[in-house]
């Protein structure tokens, strides 16, 4: 008789770049044996949303409080502060269901079968792997299927190409008045390289960055591929970006989109904001010491006697990594 596959629930609060996380190690697990995945979202009213994940238990204690019902799955993995209590929820009713958590919860340590906590976090359990950076949804086939969706679009644009991929604010990091200028400053040294140079903001980037990163792009419209999402319905061009860019340039206080950079082979460079960098130097050091090193720092000088990247390194395959670990945790407990 065929054993069915396990069934795997992605836990979060909708939102995209904490979701892509969760959902990046379902899919990487899904590539390495089959598995059944299905996306739940943790919606509640802010009041709620704002209380520390054990006060949110303490009202709502069975899985059905956050709308997740019976059967439940073989795995659950949740990403953010949102998905805790309910992970812990669905424990508590169903110990059978193997608990992973995404990030460093910060509390509840013990209530986990597994965390995947970022390296640079510094965090030291036995129930606790650490990998570079976070896990997530890229893979060769998706970079292809975006160099083809988006071909006429792409064509449009000769020689050399560098993608900016700019976030926000962050609990540390600042993308103040300053940051933007530098930001601006470099893509326009680009442009009089000849680079063409494909722009996405992220929902997280405020209006003051939007707004200079629009002027930029108004006025440099024949160069300059730009996508907010903020504003735009249209699909995103995000992974087509990341499949053919000579250079990426990305906003340092995203560990995602840093990561997800690094997938590709190609140089990277980090935009450096205002404010603390802290545990976030690690994660620099890390990436920068990849084989052979990656020179993670942020741009200086001129790129016209290397306009499309001769540093080679291998591309960051983190999350097909750390996939086969969590198997191997899974079968063993």
């Amino acid at each position: 008789m065929r054993t069915p596959a396990p069934s795997v629930w992605v836990i979060s609060d909708g939102r995209r770049g904490i979701e892509n996380q969760a959902l990046g190690l379902a899919e990487a697990m899904g590539r390495i044996n089959p598995i059944s995945i299905k996306r739940k979202i943790i919606g509640s009213d802010p009041s709620f949303a704002a209380l520390p994940p054990w006060l949110q238990l303490m009202r709502r204690r069975t899985p059905v409080k956050y709308g997740l019902a019976a059967p439940f799955p073989d795995i659950a993995i949740g990403c953010g502060r949102q998905a805790i209590a309910p992970l812990r929820a669905i424990k508590a009713a169903h110990p059978d269901t193997y608990i992973i958590y995404v990030q460093d919860p910060r509390s509840s340590y013990q209530h986990f079968d597994l965390i995947i906590a970022p390296e640079h976090d510094g965090l030291k359990r036995a129930n606790v792997v650490s990998m570079i950076g976070a896990p997530n949804r890229i893979t060769d086939e998706k970079l292809e299927a975006a160099k083809t969706e988006f071909s006429d679009r792409l064509s449009q644009y000769t020689g050399p190409t560098a993608a900016f991929l700019i976030g926000g604010e962050s609990k540390y990091m600042t993308l103040d008045s300053a940051s933007i200028k530098s930001h601006i400053l470099t893509a326009q040294t680009l442009l009089s390289e000849g680079y063409a140079l494909f722009i996405t903001l992220s929902r997280r980037t405020h209006k003051m960055a939007q707004t200079a990163w629009t002027t930029l792009a108004n006025e440099n419209s024949d160069k300059i591929w730009f996508y907010d999402p903020q504003l735009h319905d249209n699909p995103n061009p995000y992974f087509a970006f990341l499949a053919v860019a000579d250079r990426i340039f990305v906003t340092q206080e995203s560990t995602n989109m840093l990561t997800e950079a690094c997938y590709t082979g190609r140089p990277v460079h980090r935009l450096s904001m205002s404010g603390k960098v802290g545990k976030f130097e690690k994660l620099y050091d890390k990436l920068g010491g990849l084989s052979p090193p990656l020179d993670i720092k942020a741009l200086s000088g001129s790129l016209k006697d290397d306009p499309t990247g001769s540093q080679i390194y291998t591309p960051l395959r983190e999350t097909d990594h750390i996939a086969n670990i969590v198997w191997d945790k899974f079968a063993s407990a």
